[in-house]
């Protein structure tokens, strides 16, 4: 799939920040907006993606909000234990009882189309790019929000250790371009002008790791950011990138959120999209 018309979505990563970018593609299936070939989500942006093919309007939305009161979901006490602060697999839960997934509407909008959920290969650093399908679609989605530190860490997906895509690829334009994307339309979770620094996580990951190849990962993560973004700002003569993102610091942070904070988030994130569908029009 290559020819010059190509249109690929990008969604962001970023915890609960995701709810912005949720909002957005709600904005998406109210207006009926789909024209893309290819699609690529990591981390929160391959759950907001699935619900996004599943077209599951505010589903991903009201995911978010039950996480915020479900009990046991986070607790502080778990931060340096094998399951993490956060239970990552209460995930299946949430897509097979509290909302249900529609995996057969989202394989069916899937057809002679590319999905891929970004993950970082635990052994060797490199992102890889997951295909969704059958029973493996939502661990897939866990393997790419499996956070390391805040969550259990490592996901396997036929035998293979991954975790969180936000490392190795986590703004994956440049890779979208190599595949023929044409016209990428990316949702990010911060500001375009924000200058990512190492945070917290990844200085303990670059210090406590006994592997190099991960200590340098976690070291770099800001860096890989920085440089995806300024391929997107300064994209190739052939390529065209919008870019839809919160003009300020959103309510919520990757581990901080309220009721309230994702619901001013995914207002924000559903104006948002309204109006860039808006201007398309104009």
């Amino acid at each position: 799939m290559s020819d010059n018309t190509k249109k690929t979505l990008i969604v962001e990563g970023g915890g609960f920040k995701t709810a912005f970018t949720t909002g957005v593609l709600d904005a998406f299936l109210e207006k009926g907006y789909n024209p893309f070939q290819s699609y690529y989500g990591v981390s929160g942006g391959a759950i907001a993606i699935s619900y996004y093919l599943s077209e599951q309007k505010e589903d991903c939305y009201k995911a978010h909000l039950h996480m915020t009161e479900a009990k046991g979901f986070t607790k502080f006490s778990r931060l340096f234990s094998k399951k993490g602060m956060m239970d990552i697999d209460y995930m299946k839960t949430i897509a097979s009882k509290e909302f249900p997934f529609d995996i057969d509407t989202a394989k069916k909008n899937r057809e002679n189309k590319e999905v891929y959920f970004v993950v970082a290969n635990k052994l060797s650093g490199k992102p890889e790019y997951l295909s969704p399908e059958g029973k493996l679609w939502v661990e897939k989605v866990i393997a790419s929000c499996t956070l390391p530190f805040v969550t259990k860490g490592t996901q396997y997906i036929n035998d293979k250790p991954y975790f969180d895509g936000g490392w190795s690829d986590p703004i994956p334009v440049k890779r979208a371009y190599e595949q023929g994307a044409k016209h990428i339309t990316l949702l990010r979770t911060y500001p375009r002008d924000f200058q990512h620094t190492r945070t917290w996580p990844n200085y303990l990951g670059s210090k406590l790791n006994r592997s190099k190849v991960l200590r340098n990962l976690y070291a770099n993560m800001h860096n890989r950011i920085n440089e995806g973004l300024t391929f997107a700002k300064n994209p190739p003569a052939d390529l065209k990138v919008d870019i839809i993102d919160p003009k300020e610091v959103l309510a919520s942070t990757i581990m901080g959120y309220s009721i309230e904070s994702i619901n001013t988030d995914y207002q924000y994130g559903k104006n948002s999209g309204l109006e860039y569908l808006k201007n398309l029009n104009t």
